[in-house]
């Protein structure tokens, strides 16, 4: 991407107002003769008091502070750090080598400015803008960080932060001499919406504001004009401004308003955040409050997978089980089919329905309670993964959980939920202590030991198929802060070395602190992509044919990791990227393979045990049509720690358990098409026959179905009946009691005794 403000530009938009000299001209850089030297920063700084600050990508910051996920992506953090960005790829350097991600292990400075004139008061403006001026300096300016065209850095800039303007003050007759222009607030450039519009509210005053409660009002929003949801009756947020305090280029703190520099008032009310100078603070109109009433329409993605796409009728975000039966009450009334959402990854679009009604509990059924005496984790029904791992890692606690951290914790757990903690502490459903659940007729039950003993069996392993599980309450383990994990890739030749090392393990068995994948994948291009962490990225290998990649685990040190797996190490893998990373991080190590809206086809078949023969016709046969084809493929090896998994008796619960060895398939193609899922289905196909040929005619096993979460097709009654073995006939008893009409339809066909 080229950035053509990025060193050579024409006037300083910030130094715009009355500056003459806007001649195209080249600003000062590092190692130019004009370039400040570190005794003069260091004068600027006693400038200002001391405020002057370096800034750092966000990155850099959670680097040295070990940032969650949530931090990471939190608006709130951004805001307060000097050279964050709200959009972070504003933050990325793209001719730079190292990228400024999360956990990437090195980071450049990226767009972010040098240093940040922390601003408390108006004279630090001052200085920076005369500094800035005298060293033909590029300036930029931050309230929150919002522009989404990235006006808010500027590589090698001097940044003037006005986040610590932050007061707020109320006017019952705010007038500029004779004129009188009724109740106003006056706000700091750097007060958040959030911030006045609690304010406003205790005044019992609105104002007319955005969404986003980071925005900053007096910044970049109302200097953009500032559309609002009032604005059909109220105006703009430019239309509502009164006065602005604004230093301008030549260093002034000037007041302008319709009376003062009028001309100067008309251009900052749209003409852009920063054209004109930094503003201190605004005043604006405010009104009364008022009753409204809000009409919201939703067009909602309502899977994870595009091939899991359905145009719902009736999108319903719930907030409690009462809402949940109001929900089922409407659509049996209305004979509108259901689906349940929680994070939307379920590969076959069982949480989507076309022309029906999605109970979708992401929006509020989100959070994770832990109780620390306990051990226990009560989790919304539309929580995600990520948010347990990060949730119950701050009490040195853990559970079993999705490998992707933005799966949905409903749907791994009601499929059977392997995970990176199974080998030590069973599958998900192992560890499901309790669970609310809405059944068909809206009735709330709570499943668990004791109470609606055989729901509680049902819904350990049979979909959502018997109602609709608003909470889960699920059993916590002690948990160390930090595990060996990553993954070490291999040139095609190691392959016969590496089954052979698979194939030893697994028999001996996987010890409960382990678990790991291997992945046999070429991507179309020639490149290995998007499946590492630590900013390895796109990591162009020079390798145009397959490589065996293994992901590794080890819920121990770096240096026990190294010992355990060094079978593995001894192989010299060309990218190692395996590090003592925090637990919380280890279940996003793949988040990176299925991004949010991709075009996914997932088949999942097993093996008795690792066969080199079979890896090699796999590999041979994967590269044919990688080639052949404008997809990416992989086939994936999931090795779990089996003795604890299968320590559960058969019958136990609904869900089948299996020593064999778990495969999938995943297919990514690029347009959303018919011919796309067509070239998919039969290119998955082929590879799940090459895996699951059990006789000496290479005849496909095809009642080989796998792990049926992954799979991405609607299971027919035959395949359900073969999936679930002699439990399928228990199942449909407990359909009958549960949800004799078949109101949940999706995932597993599970027919009602008659």
């Amino acid at each position: 991407m080229i950035r053509v403000s990025a060193l050579c530009l024409g006037a300083l938009s910030v130094l715009a107002y009355a500056d003459s000299s806007w001649a195209a001209q080249c600003r000062n850089q590092p190692g130019d003769a004009g370039f400040p030297m570190q005794a003069e920063w260091d004068q600027l700084k006693a400038e200002v008091d001391g405020h002057l600050v370096p800034a750092v990508p966000t990155a850099e910051h959670c680097r040295q502070n070990n940032c969650t996920a949530a931090q990471w992506q939190s608006s709130n953090l951004r805001a307060v750090l000097p050279g964050s960005m709200n959009s972070n790829n504003w933050e990325q350097d793209y001719a730079a080598s190292a990228m400024c991600l999360l956990n990437g292990t090195t980071c450049s400075q990226g767009m972010v400015p040098l240093y940040a004139v922390n601003a408390t008061s108006p004279a630090h403006i001052q200085a920076g803008v005369k500094f800035a001026s005298k060293h033909n300096l590029r300036v930029a300016i931050k309230a929150s960080g919002h522009d989404f065209l990235g006006r808010s850095t500027a590589k090698n800039a001097l940044l003037l932060w006005t986040q610590f303007f932050q007061n707020i003050t109320f006017s019952d007759n705010f007038r500029i001499g004779h004129t009188s222009y009724g109740p106003t607030v006056t706000v700091g450039s750097g007060v958040g919406l959030r911030s006045l519009y609690a304010a406003a509210k205790q005044h019992g005053k609105i104002f007319v504001g955005g969404t986003a409660a980071t925005v900053a009002p007096a910044g970049g929003f109302s200097q953009g004009a500032g559309h609002s949801a009032f604005s059909p009756i109220l105006g703009l947020a430019a239309d509502n401004a009164v006065q602005y305090e604004i230093v301008i280029a030549d260093g002034r703190l000037i007041t302008v308003n319709e009376n003062s520099h009028p001309d100067l008032f008309w251009a900052i009310r749209g003409g852009g955040g920063g054209s004109w100078g930094v503003i201190i603070s605004a005043t604006f109109k405010v009104f009364p409050i008022f009753n409204a009433t809000l009409h919201q329409t939703t067009i909602v993605t309502n899977s994870t997978v595009q091939t899991g796409n359905r145009r719902a009728a009736i999108v319903a975000f719930v907030k409690d089980t009462n809402d949940i039966a109001l929900a089922l009450k409407y659509a049996r009334e209305h004979d509108l089919p259901i689906a349940i959402k929680g994070g939307g990854h379920n590969p076959a679009g069982a949480s989507s329905v076309e022309g029906g009604l999605v109970i979708d509990l992401s929006r509020y059924l989100n959070t994770v309670r832990v109780d620390e005496e306990k051990r226990l984790a009560y989790v919304g029904g539309g929580a995600l993964w990520g948010t347990v791992d990060e949730t119950a890692i701050q009490y040195d606690l853990a559970t079993t959980g999705g490998t992707v951290s933005h799966t949905g914790v409903g749907g791994l757990t009601l499929g059977g939920g392997y995970g990176f903690l199974a080998a030590q502490h069973g599958l998900v459903i192992d560890n499901l202590v309790q669970a609310t659940v809405v059944i068909a007729d809206g009735t709330t039950l709570t499943a668990n030991s004791d109470e609606n003993t055989d729901l509680f069996w049902a819904i350990r392993g049979g979909g959502s198929n018997f109602g609709v599980c608003a909470e889960f309450v699920l059993k916590l383990h002690p948990q160390r802060r930090t595990v060996f994990a990553g993954v070490a890739i291999f040139p095609p030749p190691v392959l016969e070395q590496v089954t052979a090392i698979l194939a030893d393990k697994f028999k001996r068995g996987f010890g409960e602190k382990e678990s790991m994948f291997e992945l046999l994948t070429l991507s179309p291009d020639g490149r290995v992509r998007k499946i590492f962490y630590h900013g390895i990225l796109d990591a162009d290998l020079g390798i145009a044919q397959p490589c065996v990649l293994l992901v590794l685990f080890f819920n121990g040190s770096e240096a026990e990791g190294r010992v355990h797996y060094k079978s593995f190490f001894d192989l010299k893998p060309i990218l190692d990227t395996c590090a003592e990373i925090p637990y919380e991080n280890l279940n996003t190590l793949q988040n990176a393979q299925v991004p949010h809206g991709g075009n996914y086809y997932m088949k999942p078949v097993s093996q008795p045990a690792p066969n080199a023969a079979k890896a090699q016709k796999i590999f041979g046969r994967l590269t044919e049509l990688a080639t052949q084809h404008d997809v990416s493929i992989q086939f994936i090896h999931e090795f779990w720690g089996l003795p604890k998994i299968c320590s559960v008796p058969d019958g136990a619960t609904a869900f089948n358990r299996s020593r064999a060895l778990g495969c999938l398939i995943v297919i990514t193609y690029k347009q959303n098409t018919e011919e796309g899922l067509k070239l998919a289905r039969m290119v998955a196909k082929e590879l799940a026959d090459i895996a699951s040929a059990t006789q000496e005619d290479g005849v496909a096993d095809s009642e080989n179905l796998g792990y049926a979460n992954y799979t991405s097709e609607m299971m027919t009654t035959a395949q359900s009946k073969t999936l679930f073995g002699d439990n399928y006939k228990r199942m449909q008893d407990l359909k009958k009691k549960y949800d004799s009409d078949m109101v949940f339809s999706k995932w597993y066909s599970i027919v009602p005794t008659a």
